[in-house]
C-alpha cells in the first residue's frame, strides 16, 4: 500500500503549489500546506490575492471539481 493509504491521510507541504497541485493529488495528498507558494517578504495584498487566486483554481481542478 502507498504512504496515503497507510496513514489514512496525507498533506503535502514543502513544493507544493498552483503549478503541481494535480500531480501531488495523483501521487495521494489529500490537502496540501502553503507558504512561499503563497507569500514572500515584499510581496503586495494584490500580488498574495492574485497568487491564491490561482492555487483555489488549481486546488478545485485537482480535487476533481468545485467547491
Amino acid at each position: 500500500a502507498d504512504a496515503a493509504q497507510r496513514l489514512g491521510h496525507l498533506d503535502a507541504v514543502g513544493g507544493a503549489g498552483a503549478e503541481n497541485l494535480k500531480e501531488w493529488r495523483a501521487a495521494g495528498a489529500d490537502g496540501f500546506g502553503m507558504g512561499t507558494a503563497l507569500y514572500q517578504p515584499g510581496m503586495t495584498v494584490a500580488d498574495v490575492a492574485a497568487r491564491a487566486a490561482k492555487i483555489v483554481a488549481a486546488f478545485d481542478a485537482a480535487m476533481g471539481g468545485g467547491r
